[in-house]
């Protein structure tokens, strides 16, 4: 069995890896401001065709960020979404001035 640090060590980078999808960050940030959300609705609010929305939802479930506690039910932002979505957004700003300056200096 592998040690929880390596555990929560995967689980922080699929979390991550999946946020480095603008389409994925779109959903949670919807899912967060709307608390939740059916398959259709987010397939309309997103103009995405299923199997599109079930890879990005796929990826943001096996992530841990979203969550659709009944089969069939309401897709929702779940805890480890909420922080991950804090943080993207704390780096994001924080890394705005950095990154300016990398793409000045090309």
């Amino acid at each position: 069995m592998k040690e929880n640090k390596t555990i929560s060590y995967e689980i922080i980078g699929a979390a991550l890896l999946s946020i480095s999808n603008i389409t994925r960050v779109d959903i949670i940030r919807y899912l967060q401001r709307y608390s939740k959300a059916s398959f259709k609705e987010l397939r309309t609010e997103f103009n995405l065709n299923n199997n599109t929305l079930r890879f990005h939802l796929r990826k943001l479930q096996d992530a841990y960020i979203v969550s659709q506690p009944k089969k069939r039910g309401y897709y929702m932002l779940g805890e480890l979404g909420e922080v991950i979505l804090r943080t993207r957004e704390d780096l994001e700003h924080k890394c705005l001035p950095i990154l300016k300056k990398i793409i000045e200096d090309q």
